[in-house]
């Protein structure tokens, strides 16, 4: 199966698999703050539309044609005022996701990509969603290990969680994805939605207690949120060396 690619004026890309390879001339590594005309937005957002409409083979297999057609036509006429990069993509990519194919998906820039997961300060601590609820997911760290994150910045964790799940992809009305997946990019979808910080003020709760705590954690770059995340307590699950044998000739 084969990546289909459309490279955006914006530098912006919509992609999923399955269908011929389209690429636009390389750019240089775009900016998230660098602002676009009404007319240069609207243009991206009517190729992208095209491209859906035209080639994807199941648009609208989970999004009626006439409600997924009216959210196109809501969105194309949205755009009234200068966008910046970032700003075209926290409203369209929410609008791809309607498509709800997770092959599908509307993402920044690679290099724009590459520039966050190295330079960008980030939330510092690596979280595992289960049952809807944000648990650490770091042995030794300022937070203890399965401690819930109830709120970052005064936000509450359900509407972070709200506000971050439109731009996580998935199958359908398949959640478990969208949440496996958060846990993965929390830090890189937190600040696009919520912007970059250099200080996060987090609410906590231990397991087993009742009473709320609040600390205060400064952000880390990309390259130290890697190593941060090397050392995450569902790693060592993912690192197990499993045993294989053969009982005989048709079960091993």
């Amino acid at each position: 199966m084969r990546r289909f690619h459309v490279r955006l004026f914006l530098g912006l890309a919509l992609c999923w698999l399955g269908g011929p390879v389209v690429f636009a001339a390389k750019r240089p590594a775009p900016a998230l703050d660098k602002k676009f005309t009404p007319a240069q937005v609207r243009e991206d957002f009517r190729v992208l539309r095209s491209a859906l409409e035209k080639l994807h083979p199941g648009l609208h297999l989970h999004t009626p044609k006439a409600e997924l057609k009216q959210l196109f036509d809501d969105t194309a006429a949205s755009f009234k005022q200068p966008a910046t990069r970032l700003e075209f993509y926290l409203r369209v990519a929410p609008v791809v996701e309607e498509v709800k194919c997770g092959h599908t998906y509307f993402d920044l820039p690679r290099r724009t990509l590459k520039k966050l997961s190295t330079d960008a300060q980030s939330f510092p601590l690596p979280l595992i969603f289960l049952d809807r609820k944000a648990l650490v997911d770091l042995p030794g760290g300022a937070v203890p290990l399965g401690a819930e994150i109830t709120a970052i910045d005064g936000h509450l964790m359900p509407k972070i969680i709200k506000e971050m799940l439109p731009y996580i992809r998935s199958d359908g009305l398949n959640e478990t994805m969208k949440y496996r997946m958060l846990g993965d990019e929390f830090e890189l979808h937190h600040r696009l939605v919520f912007g970059e910080k250099k200080e996060f003020s987090v609410e906590y709760i231990v397991h087993g207690a009742r009473e709320k705590k609040t600390i205060k954690l400064s952000s880390v770059d990309g390259r130290e949120l890697g190593k941060i995340m090397a050392r995450c307590h569902s790693i060592k699950g993912k690192m197990k060396n499993f045993a294989f044998r053969k009982i005989n000739d048709t079960t091993a």
